[in-house]
């Protein structure tokens, strides 16, 4: 194990032993991995994986990959905790919440009706509010340091829209981090939030408004106040290492201090459940002869994700019963299990084989089924399956893998996969100019990553989809709003097939065209690099230290115009030369993915060449014959490989990889590039593939 992995793990140590008020940390075992002064328990060794490998791509490559210790990402704490500690007999953890037709149908402070249903705001989104039940005013706008104070909407001012159920004027806006200044207009005239006792003086003897933001691309708690329903909400944001798009990197998850409070935090939340109702938690009299030895053995089982040793359960045991009252020691004991390494890391350390390498035990087999395609921790079918022997064969794993596919628990990973793959993750929270684009809000933007996340779930779930539906399909999950903005009919939400000579597949998606805009304005460079980057695998280098900036459209001035003018510059054209020709095709929609047939009276020439696909030169003239260009080729597909093998592993592929990596792609490419088959053969091949040594 390396030197930074054996760190993780005495320091997650310390987080079990500070969590114990009677100074109990996981029993140690024969079976052992010594780390910095700590001693790490691998498992009881009962499971094998080392079963026939079939044909499991890749099982024929000889290099083994690194072991890991896997640090719970925020999304798969909170799943995990959701499903070990439910909220209520009808809650379900992947309810969006309650109910809507309407914003006006949740809480408007702090949530939106998305897709049915009320979810929180995330973070830089503020909800501006004032009060009027009498509906006396005619016209409400904001105006700022955020948007230029406008004088009115036509300006570009933020027009409030009045909500008869809240009685008052709104509007939800996403901010940049720092001190904003604002006041309302109020049918012409200006005047200070009165919702907001925060002020500074205008200097013109009044006063303005102040609103802080200080978001640093975290989200808040999706419900203030509910660590319940949200015990992740305040854990750090994961940091992503350069060219790996996902959340779940082993090499960025770091334990501080903050990670260790807010454990401890957690836990203690989540004891209080328990103990809230014991009949339906524990399952028996804490009291009791043999409750807490029951608890320890059946809770413990799904929060560590294997069986428990009898060392282990009388460790457990010993700590609820060092305590005042019975009570009192279950939380105990799960406040010392959701705190130990077992919890918070995914191991794939595996067991000693004759040559000298480690192979997983089913344990940790059904960790990785679990995690990849649940995004949370096995439950009890699957632990049972490693316990019976059902995921020792590779043929076993690969049947298991389809199945879960089918469980609804698999929407939102393959949803959670396409927003992190594609960069859209925070389109909700994105800041357009409202004088330009007035059409895009917090709403509009949830329901453009909504289409996108649904895109991927209905091609792996119901539809046998191909690589190629990705970025050819015409049928597309859309709100009302969203299906103004793409000039098609729609009285409620549903699929609508858009016209090929508009878009197709994801590279027609607002939330891709709009995430990769500027707040005014189109981006050909920032579109160029994202098909790079994210579908060819081929990110360009970083630009000199030295290059000078792109120069501003001017009036009369068109994109193309102006990169051709920066690519005239040799230290320039050795990237924009690769980037811009792709870019450039997208031209066609706007900085919020709305099909426009001309910038600003420009006639708009959207031909484009990628550079070098499979060897040549491909043109193309606009987004939908780039994405036929890209589905017909062979460096996209393969990299979409590479991306589901980045995801399951939690890395990028380094040198040991490569053979594994090269055979999923020709497996994908034998069979026919379908999606539901390369996620199976990718769980399967890292699942069974041998782990170095130490």
């Amino acid at each position: 194990m390396s030197h930074a992995h054996r760190s993780l793990a005495a320091l997650a140590l310390v987080v079990a032993a500070c969590s114990s008020s009677g100074g109990h940390g996981d029993a140690d075992t024969d079976d052992a991995t010594e780390t910095d002064g700590a001693t790490i328990t691998i498992g009881d060794g009962d499971g094998d994986s080392g079963g026939d490998d079939g044909d499991v791509p890749g099982a024929s490559c000889d290099a083994p990959i690194p072991r890991a210790l896997r640090l719970l990402t925020r999304r798969e704490y909170e799943a995990t905790v959701l499903a070990l500690v439910p909220l209520d007999d009808a809650a379900d953890p992947g309810d969006a919440g309650d109910a809507c037709e309407a914003d006006a149908d949740c809480d408007l402070s702090r949530e939106s009706c998305t897709a049915g249903s009320c979810q929180a705001d995330p973070c830089p989104l503020h909800t501006f509010v004032l009060d009027d039940p009498g509906h006396a005013h005619a016209s409400v706008h904001v105006a700022g340091s955020f948007n230029g104070w406008p004088a009115s909407v036509a300006d570009g001012g933020w027009a409030l829209e009045y909500v008869d159920a809240a009685g008052a004027w709104v509007t939800k806006r996403a901010l940049e981090d720092g001190t904003h200044t604002y006041k309302f207009v109020v049918d012409g005239a200006w005047q200070p939030d009165p919702g907001n006792p925060m002020s500074e003086p205008d200097g013109f003897g009044g006063v303005n408004s102040l609103l802080p933001v200080d978001c640093a691309g975290a989200e808040p708690p999706p419900v203030p106040g509910d660590p319940d329903a949200h015990p992740a909400a305040d854990f750090p944001v994961e940091s992503r290492v350069t060219g790996f798009p996902f959340d779940n990197g082993v090499a960025s998850g770091l334990v501080t201090s903050v990670h260790v409070e807010q454990y401890l935090r957690a836990a203690a939340s989540i004891a209080l459940r328990v103990t809230g109702d014991l009949p339906r938690h524990v399952g028996c009299d804490p009291a009791a002869p043999g409750c807490l030895s029951q608890f320890v053995t059946t809770f413990g089982r799904r929060a560590l994700r294997r069986p428990l040793t009898d060392d282990e359960i009388a460790t457990y045991v010993a700590v609820g019963e060092a305590q005042a009252d019975p009570t009192t020691g279950v939380a105990a004991i799960v406040r010392v299990l959701l705190s130990s390494p077992y919890f918070l890391y995914r191991f794939e350390l595996g067991q000693p084989t004759e040559d000298g390498a480690f192979a997983l035990d089913a344990y940790e087999v059904a960790g990785i089924l679990a995690f990849s395609l649940w995004g949370q921790a096995p439950d009890d079918a699957l632990l049972e399956a490693a316990a019976t022997g059902e995921l020792d064969d590779a043929a076993d794993i690969a049947a298991r893998a389809s199945a879960m596919l089918d469980d609804p628990k698999a929407t939102a990973v393959l949803g959670d996969f396409a927003a992190q793959w594609l960069d859209v993750e925070h389109t909700a929270a994105l800041t357009k100019n409202g004088a330009e684009f007035g059409a895009f809000d917090a709403e509009l933007g949830a329901a453009m990553l909504a289409e996108t996340r649904a895109l991927l779930v209905r091609l792996v779930t119901a539809d046998a989809g191909r690589y190629a539906d990705l970025l050819t399909s015409p049928t597309t999950e859309v709100s009302p709003a969203l299906a103004e903005l793409y000039g098609v009919e729609l009285d409620a939400p549903g699929s609508i097939a858009v016209p090929a000579s508009r878009r197709a597949g994801i590279l027609g998606h607002a939330s891709v065209l709009a995430r990769q805009a500027h707040s005014d304005r189109t981006s050909p460079v920032r579109r160029g690099v994202f098909v790079l980057e994210r579908l060819l695998c081929q990110p360009p280098p970083p630009p000199p230290a030295d290059v000078p900036s792109i120069p501003d459209v001017q009036g009369g001035q068109t994109a193309r115009d102006v990169l051709e003018q920066h690519t005239a510059d040799p230290a320039c054209a050795s990237c924009h030369g690769l980037i811009d020709p792709i870019g450039l095709g997208f031209e066609h929609f706007d900085a919020i993915g709305r099909r426009r047939d001309d910038d600003h009276g420009a006639t708009i020439d959207a031909r484009g060449v990628v550079r070098e696909l499979d060897g040549t030169d491909v043109a193309f003239d606009g987004v939908p014959e780039l994405a036929a260009v890209l589905a017909d080729s062979e460096a996209a597909p393969a990299c979409f490989a590479t991306q589901v093998l980045r995801f399951v592993a939690g890395a990028l592929e380094g040198p040991e990889s490569e053979c594994r990596n090269d055979a999923l792609i020709e497996d994908f490419a034998a069979h026919d590039h379908d999606l539901r088959a390369l996620l199976v053969a990718t769980v399967q091949s890292y699942a069974t593939a041998p782990r170095q040594a130490p």
